[in-house]
């Protein structure tokens, strides 16, 4: 619906609520998520912070300088040469992907859906980065029930954010809530506890995500308990992120049939063999990594945005001044596909006057320009 009071207002700014705005200007991000001198920092918006099992913060709702030692400790896993660490963990789960989707190919299945299989590798692929183990859905192509309840506790939680706009319906919601939803969320929990006990307890010397947090044991490390409330919900959003971006961009290049030709030749004319296809190798293509950055900006992989409030005395937003309590909720796809937005990729070409849609995926505009996608 945001999109739709964007494009029919054609504004940069349109009130969704008496207190919650909508912004689709490049600048807005900047002054509301990047920290800027002499300005407070915008807050999470309390109605999407969601109380975990066991009262304690994740690092999705942590207060910011909980967040930032927490962040602190999981950036670890992700420098380049943490990243060259992991690229073993990596590349076995990529290499069994694609031993099965080769099987189902010989096999002459005539359909079969490869969200699914996206899915099932990122899920291992982050069940080794989080847990050093892999919970072998790709090998075994099924879902983990564990998993799938995880997975659908996001529903849940999506609805009940939705209810806490109306106070007399958030009631509501309580008192019919089945208390069989709310058993089932307490075993999820139970069932994530086992996994991070696990790991804690293992004597591996994997390069995985809880071998940065388990290097402090002091106050810059994490409690167990927010280890407890973090990593399952670390797996849920690593995992499930990333398979959103392999289907986009899959589905991108199926769109786009001189994209995948490029992309192909690029490919087959750099490596001889499998074994050339490399974390280094892989940074050396240009048309590679413009297919992966114009697949991450056309299929948005987190849609709701990230809510958060103005401060207390008020600040300016993209040149506008807003009073304290103002709430923001500027969805990600909106930016990238609003015909107002600021973040609308420009013309391909000189000889193409005319801007093409934002949500077909044409990395030639990115090489074009040399430059990212301009999202935070």
């Amino acid at each position: 619906m945001s999109k739709e009071f964007h494009d029919y207002y054609g504004s940069h700014i349109v009130r969704l609520a008496p207190d919650e705005l909508s912004f689709t200007d490049g600048a807005a991000w900047r002054d509301i998520y990047v920290h800027r001198p002499g300005h407070q920092t915008f807050q999470k918006n309390s109605l999407w912070l969601n109380k975990t099992v066991n009262g304690v913060d994740s690092i999705f709702s942590a207060n910011d300088e909980d967040h930032a030692r927490i962040k602190k400790l999981l950036n670890n896993s992700f420098s380049d040469k943490m990243m060259r660490a992991q690229e073993y963990l990596v590349r076995t789960q990529v290499d069994l992907f694609i031993e099965q989707i080769r099987a189902k190919i010989a096999s002459k299945d005539d359909i079969f859906d490869m969200t699914q299989w996206f899915h099932w590798l990122t899920f291992d692929i982050v069940g080794y980065l989080a847990f050093s183990q892999s919970f072998s859905t790709l090998r075994d192509a099924t879902e983990r029930p564990w998993c799938a309840m995880l997975l659908g506790q996001f529903l849940y939680t999506t609805l009940s954010t939705s209810c806490r706009y109306f106070p007399w319906l958030d009631r509501l919601m309580r008192m019919m809530t089945p208390k069989g939803v709310l058993y089932r969320r307490a075993q999820i929990f139970k069932k994530a506890q086992v996994k991070v006990h696990e790991r804690l307890n293992a004597t591996v010397d994997t390069p995985d995500f809880m071998k940065a947090v388990l290097r402090y044991n002091n106050e810059k490390g994490m409690s167990i308990p927010e280890i407890e409330s973090s990593f399952p919900l670390i797996l849920i959003a690593g995992s499930e992120t990333t398979a959103t971006s392999l289907v986009g961009t899959a589905l991108g290049l199926m769109q786009e049939p001189d994209v995948l030709a490029q992309l192909v030749a690029e490919v087959r004319g750099t490596f001889k063999s499998e074994a050339e296809i490399t974390y280094t190798s892989c940074e050396k293509l240009p048309y590679l990594n413009a297919v992966i950055s114009e697949g991450l900006r056309a299929s948005a992989a987190v849609p709701w945005g990230h809510p958060r409030t103005v401060p207390p005395g008020g600040d300016t937003v993209a040149g506008e001044w807003l009073p304290g309590g103002v709430s923001f909720l500027s969805p990600n796809n909106i930016f990238i596909t609003c015909i107002h937005s600021t973040l609308t990729p420009p013309p391909i070409s000189p000889t193409t006057p005319l801007t093409p849609p934002a949500d077909r995926m044409l990395p030639q505009r990115l090489r074009r320009l040399q430059l990212k996608p301009q999202l935070p």
